[in-house]
């Protein structure tokens, strides 16, 4: 099944003057075919302020890709990722589909990545899997998900949690995505409009390993200073913190040679 045919988006349009065709068109295979993602620049966002546990507090959005750009290999290798949470239009789906593009354009090559919109996606899924689909249909669909979804050496889920009520059923399959990613070491970017701690409130204690699976191997990014007051890895935020105080050397010593 073509990702196109999946999704459907064949009334979109899109804008090719800003970027090579030849990446474009590998932007919107992987799925960012939302203009307001494939086109937008890091400086049309790199100033929304945001906040990490255990880092200093005058962060921008433009630190954090640049944090993923200086540390690319070593974040993919781990398996590590973020979850970008806060209130909608503040540049967390732009910054997602920037990051990765960027793995697009450094690989040069036919990387196995993928950015899916959540409700969409879920849409697809049920349509394309349901027990009265032809068996053809459900395994070609099923095929799409396990190297799409599950083996993208790096996946990004936009909007989750958009949706008003979760089914038991979705909270499964995406637990399914999530376990198969962490055991695999496979890098995953969540954005979502709502708070970890609303998140956690929409999950109920049935599925309380949902967020404890989201935040095991991903550092969280409040857009916009959002409080948030959470556990997470010690080990994940002391090596985020080693190396934001590497960007900012780096700062440092380029802005003594232009002296």
């Amino acid at each position: 099944m073509k990702r196109k045919d999946y999704y459907k988006f064949t009334e979109k349009k899109v804008n090719l003057d800003n970027v090579d065709q030849v990446y474009r068109e590998k932007f919107v295979l992987a799925g960012i075919d939302n203009p307001d993602v494939l086109d937008a620049k890091i400086e049309d966002i790199g100033d929304s302020p945001v906040c990490i546990p255990g880092q200093k507090d005058n962060l921008e959005s433009k630190d954090v890709y640049h944090y993923f750009r200086n540390n690319m290999k070593e974040i993919l290798g781990d398996g590590e990722g973020f979850i970008f949470f806060g209130p909608k239009g503040t540049g967390k789906s732009s910054l997602a589909g920037l990051i990765l593009k960027a793995v697009i354009i450094y690989y040069k090559k036919n990387i196995n990545v993928t950015f899916v919109d959540w409700i969409e996606y879920l849409g697809q899924y049920f349509y394309n899997t349901w027990s009265g689909k032809p068996f053809d249909v459900q395994s070609e669909a099923k095929a799409w998900i396990q190297k799409n979804m599950k083996e993208a050496k790096l996946l990004v889920i936009d909007d989750l949690g958009k949706s008003k009520r979760n089914h038991n059923s979705v909270v499964e399959h995406l637990l399914e995505v999530i376990n198969y990613r962490n055991r695999n070491n496979l890098s995953t970017i969540i954005t979502m409009n709502i708070s970890l701690q609303e998140l956690d409130q929409k999950y109920d204690d049935e599925h309380d390993r949902l967020s404890d699976r989201l935040r095991q191997v991903n550092l969280p990014v409040g857009f916009l200073g959002e409080s948030h007051r959470l556990e997470q890895s010690k080990e994940l935020l002391d090596k985020a913190k080693k190396r934001f105080d590497n960007l900012d050397q780096e700062k440092n010593n380029s802005g003594k040679g232009n002296n």
